[in-house]
């Protein structure tokens, strides 16, 4: 795990910041109902 943000729920905004390097990287929201997963790529 890079980064977690807990507490998100419908009506709140929130938002966190990571530094990544260039690569593929698969998101998860564990108990997420729609787009639960996806993926994200970083390039330079």
């Amino acid at each position: 795990m890079i980064g977690e943000v807990e507490n998100v729920v419908p009506g709140v905004d929130r938002s966190f910041t990571l530094n990544l390097k260039p690569g593929a990287y698969r998101l998860s929201c564990p108990g997420g109902t729609t787009s639960a997963t996806g993926f994200l790529t970083v390039t330079e």
